[in-house]
């Protein structure tokens, strides 16, 4: 999935975080980093409407899942 498409998603999914001021970067496979203005990080990964998921930068460091 192109990380145009994944960043479309967490705009569907999460309006009160897309309509605040915040930058996103390619992560990795099916993978954006969203920081927010106060420095705030988060990974949004998504692969289909049953398996996605968005937690901090520490936790997806920790507990880093395989493809769905």
């Amino acid at each position: 999935m192109r990380h145009v498409d994944v960043h479309e998603m967490f705009t569907r999914l999460f309006p009160m975080y897309s309509a605040g001021k915040y930058t996103w970067y390619p992560n990795g496979r099916n993978t954006i980093r969203i920081k927010i203005i106060e420095n705030i990080e988060f990974i949004f990964t998504y692969h289909n409407n049953r398996c996605w998921s968005f937690e901090t930068l520490p936790m997806y460091n920790k507990y880093r899942v395989k493809d769905c």
